[in-house]
């Protein structure tokens, strides 16, 4: 969509350009690079909006945006996490699979002690389901990352077999997931 910035009762401003379309309102889009949450339901006609659904972006407040059909991907997700904590059940068959979150969440992995552990891994390990610094199973359950940094994480069960068999997770931080 061709996105349109809408400050309180709308002076257009062409921000940015879009593919595809939605036919109902994502609770979070990404455009590009920004993060739009959305904020509630209005009329965009006068804009050629290919929705009603408006949208806001951190760190711009008071500023409103619809989208319209253009050459940028747009990706929808709603299971997208405010801060705070996103508690994981570290098991077989958790992933691969990636989770959005907002930089300042707190990732809890609670798992079954003595069965499994947690390694953070580069996305190269990650795919390949190598460079573990840990293999042993512990008892660290509940086991806690802050994710205070945007980008993207890697995590994996080094115990020999477990990510294999699915226990890995790429978490996007500030960012969609691909």
């Amino acid at each position: 969509p061709i996105l349109k910035r809408l400050p309180a009762l709308g002076v257009i401003l062409l921000v940015s350009l879009s593919i595809g379309s939605e036919d109902e309102c994502c609770q979070h889009k990404t455009v590009g690079d920004h993060l739009y949450h959305y904020v509630g339901w209005d009329d965009t006609s006068q804009y050629n909006c290919h929705s009603n659904c408006v949208y806001s972006i951190d760190g711009k407040p008071g500023n409103r945006f619809c989208f319209k059909s253009g050459n940028e991907k747009s990706v929808c997700h709603n299971d997208y996490e405010a801060p705070g904590e996103k508690t994981l059940n570290w098991t077989f068959g958790i992933g691969p699979k990636c989770i959005p979150v907002k930089k300042g969440t707190s990732l809890i992995f609670k798992y079954t002690e003595q069965q499994h552990n947690v390694n953070k891994l580069t996305l190269s390990d990650y795919n390949g389901c190598t460079g573990f610094t840990d293999t042993a199973a512990n008892s660290l359950s509940p086991l806690k990352y802050m994710m205070n940094t945007s980008g993207d994480f890697y995590f994996a069960c080094g115990v020999p077999g477990h990510c294999s068999a699915g226990m890995r997770i790429h978490v996007a931080v500030d960012r969609a997931c691909p």
